[in-house]
C-alpha cells in the first residue's frame, strides 16, 4: 500500500538512500544500464497506479538519488488528471529485427512507455559468434533502457547451418557467471531435447544450477513430447498461435508469452488468457521491424488489449510486472523504497505516454527520446559468392514443384505440389500470374552455388525483393519473378555488405545495413522511413503481405513450419530431410 510519511521518517529514510546510492554506484547488476548516469530527484502529482494493490490514489509522489521516498495520498483517483503507471517490459525479442543496434532501439522504445525489454542476441551471435554478443551488450551501455540478455543456446541455430561459429557450454556459463546473461535464451532445438542430446541438455543443466529462468520455442508441441520438453526445465513459451495450444502449455506449468510483433500476431487467438490466467501470461514483440516500432511498441499491445475490454490492471500485470517478477528485473513498482521507474500516460483506454522515467532521470516525453544518436562503426561483412543468371537454368524434368506457401501473419509455412512451367528452351520459369515465384539463398560465410526454390504468397507481378536478414544463420534470401531482378538487387547486397533491397523495372533501392547485414549505422527515424518505404514499394509491385521483408527473413528458419530454405538445401522441417525441388 501507498504510505504517507512524516518528516522525521522522511529525512531518516533520505540519509538511508545516499548510503545505498553509493554502494549501488559501486556494484553491478544484472540487466541495469544505467549505473553510469546520475540518479535524480523530484515529484510529481498524479493518479499513482498500485498494481500488487489493484488501487488507483491521487498523490504526490516524490523521489531522491532515483529511488521513491515518499508518498503523499491526495484523494480517490481524479479523472481528468494523468496516471502515473509502472513501466513496461517486452517480454522477449529480437532487436536486430528492428534494424538498430540497442542504443538506437531505445530511442523509439522508450517513448513508447517501454523501460525495459528481454533479449535474445542470438541473430548477430550466429553471425559473429560472442563478439556479436559483446557488440550488443556494450551498445546496450549507452542507453538508459534495461536490457536483460539471454546466453544464446543455439548457435548455430540448426545442425544443417553449421559455419564455423559456435556458443558453446563454457561460453553460456562464462556469460551467466559474469552477469552479462541473466537466463538462457529460447532453446529452438526441440529435436534435441525430446533426444536429451549432450550438448543442449549441458547448457540447460548449467542455467539450472545457477537458478536462472530457460526460455523455451516449442510451435506446436504437444501430448508427450510437450511434457518431456517442460520436464526439461524449460520454463516458458512464445509460439502459441491456438488457445488449445497455449492451454495445454499452461497446465504443465508453462509461462505463456502472448507474441504480437510484425509477421507473427497471435494476440487475437490469445487475449482471452489475459482474463484467464493474468498472473502466467507476458506480452512481448518477438521481432518487430523499424516502421512498426516508429508507429508504437508495448503501449500499442496495451492499448489493444484495453480495446478488447480487459481489466487495467491485468493487462498491466502481462505487459510489465509478470516480466519484473519472472526474470527479475531490477525496475521499481511505484512504491516506497524502489527505483523511480514510471512512466505518465493520459489515461487508462488511450493509454498515450506522455513522460518515462528511469531511475528518477526523465528519459523520454512526449513522444521523443532524450537521449541522442550515436555513431556506431560497422562490423561484420558477407563472404558470398555473387549471384549469375546461369544459376537459374534448371533443365525441365518430370514430376509437379515443391512449393512454399508463406501466410500472411504467421512464421508457418506449408509445402504444395504445383504443375511447373518451362520456356522454350525447356528451362524452368516463374509464373507471376499463378503467384510461383523464385525463391533464392546465397550462403553469406562462404562462396557457394545457390539454394533455388519457388515459392507463393508473396504475389509479386515484377521485380525482386532481397534481405541479408534471414533467420537464423542471416544468409542473402530473395524472391522474384524473373532472374534478372533477383540477380541485381542480390549483388547490391554483396557489394554493400548486407542490406535490404529491391528492384523495380530495373531500378535499384537499397537500405544498407552494414552492421553484419543486420543493422543500420543511421538514425533511428531514417531507417523506420525507409523501411517503410520499401515495404510499400513491395505492395506496390503486388504483394498483399503486410510484412513482405520480415517474411522474407522467415524463409531460411528451419525450426518452424513445413518447408524452408537452408544453405544445404530445401528442407522438409517435419520430416527433418533434404528434398528435391520437384
Amino acid at each position: 500500500m501507498m504510505q504517507a510519511c512524516g518528516r522525521p521518517c522522511y529525512w531518516a529514510y533520505r540519509r538511508t538512500l545516499r548510503w545505498l546510492q553509493i554502494n549501488l554506484d559501486q556494484s553491478s547488476c544484472i540487466g541495469t544500464s544505467l549505473l553510469h548516469r546520475k540518479p535524480v530527484s523530484g515529484e510529481i502529482t498524479a493518479n499513482i497506479v498500485s498494481i500488487q494493490e489493484r488501487t488507483i490514489r491521487y498523490g504526490t509522489l516524490i523521489w531522491e538519488f532515483g529511488q521513491i521516498s515518499r508518498i503523499d495520498e491526495l484523494g480517490e483517483e481524479r479523472p481528468g488528471a494523468p496516471y502515473l503507471i509502472p513501466g513496461f517490459v517486452d517480454a522477449h525479442l529480437h532487436i536486430e529485427s528492428a534494424h538498430l543496434p540497442p542504443a538506437e532501439f531505445s530511442r523509439l522504445a522508450l517513448p513508447r512507455g517501454t523501460l525495459a525489454c528481454v533479449v535474445d542476441p542470438h541473430e548477430l551471435c550466429n553471425v559473429m559468434g560472442l563478439s556479436g554478443f559483446d557488440f550488443m551488450y556494450e551498445s546496450a551501455q549507452k542507453t538508459a533502457l534495461e536490457f536483460l540478455w539471454g546466453a544464446p543456446s543455439c548457435v548455430p541455430g540448426h545442425r544443417l547451418e553449421n559455419h564455423g561459429l559456435q556458443i558453446g557450454l563454457s561460453d553460456v556459463e562464462r556469460l551467466l557467471d559474469e552477469g552479462r546473461a541473466g537466463f538462457l535464451a529460447e532453446v529452438m532445438d526441440v529435436e534435441g531435447v525430446l533426444n536429451r542430446s549432450k550438448g543442449i541438455m549441458a547448457k540447460i543443466l548449467a542455467t539450472k544450477l545457477r537458478k536462472r529462468p530457460i526460455d523455451g520455442h516449442a510451435p506446436g508441441l504437444s501430448g508427450a513430447n510437450l511434457r518431456k520438453y517442460r520436464a526439461s526445465g524449460i520454463q516458458t513459451d512464445h509460439e502459441c498461435s491456438t488457445l488449445d495450444e497455449a492451454l495445454e502449455k499452461l497446465d504443465l506449468g508453462f509461462k505463456i508469452l502472448i507474441r504480437e510483433g510484425s509477421a507473427a500476431r497471435d494476440l487475437d487467438a490469445l487475449e482471452s488468457l489475459i482474463r484467464s490466467h493474468p498472473d502466467e501470461v507476458m506480452l512481448c514483440t518477438d521481432d518487430l521491424h523499424p516502421d512498426d516500432l516508429a508507429s508504437g511498441h508495448m503501449d500499442a499491445l496495451v492499448r489493444r488489449a484495453m480495446a478488447l475490454g480487459h481489466d487495467f490492471f491485468d493487462v498491466l500485470k502481462v505487459s510489465g510486472l509478470n516480466a519484473v517478477r519472472h526474470y527479475g528485473l531490477p525496475l521499481g513498482q511505484l512504491g516506497i523504497g524502489q527505483r523511480m521507474d514510471a512512466i505518465l500516460i493520459s489515461d487508462p483506454k488511450r493509454v498515450k505516454v506522455q513522460k518515462a522515467w528511469i531511475r528518477g532521470q526523465l528519459v523520454a516525453e512526449n513522444g521523443v527520446s532524450k537521449e541522442r544518436h550515436r555513431h556506431v562503426l560497422p562490423v561484420g561483412g558477407l563472404k558470398a559468392r555473387p549471384l549469375q543468371k546461369d544459376d537459374f537454368r534448371i533443365p525441365k524434368r518430370k514430376g509437379d514443384l515443391r512449393v512454399l506457401v508463406v501466410e500472411d501473419g504467421s512464421l508457418a509455412t506449408q509445402a504444395v505440389f504445383l504443375p511447373a512451367l518451362f520456356d522454350t528452351e525447356d528451362l524452368l520459369i516463374a509464373q507471376p500470374g499463378k503467384d510461383i515465384l523464385w525463391m533464392v539463398l546465397v550462403n553469406r560465410y562462404r562462396p557457394q552455388k545457390p539454394v533455388l526454390g519457388m515459392v507463393r504468397g508473396f504475389g509479386l507481378d515484377e521485380g525482386a525483393i532481397a534481405s541479408s536478414y534471414a533467420h537464423d544463420a542471416h544468409h542473402i534470401v530473395a524472391v522474384g519473378v524473373d532472374p534478372g531482378s533477383i540477380v541485381k538487387a542480390v549483388n547490391a547486397l554483396i557489394e554493400r555488405g548486407g542490406g535490404l533491397s529491391r528492384v523495380s523495372g530495373g531500378q535499384l533501392d537499397m537500405l544498407p545495413l552494414p552492421i553484419a547485414g543486420l543493422m543500420s549505422t543511421e538514425p533511428a527515424a531514417a531507417v523506420a522511413n525507409h523501411y517503410q518505404h520499401l515495404n510499400e514499394e513491395a505492395q506496390f509491385m503486388g504483394s498483399p503481405l503486410k510484412a513482405p521483408y520480415m517474411q522474407l527473413a522467415f524463409l531460411a528458419l528451419p525450426v518452424i513450419g513445413d518447408l524452408k530454405l537452408t544453405s544445404a538445401g530445401l528442407f522438409d522441417v517435419k520430416a527433418q530431410r533434404i528434398v528435391g525441388l520437384f
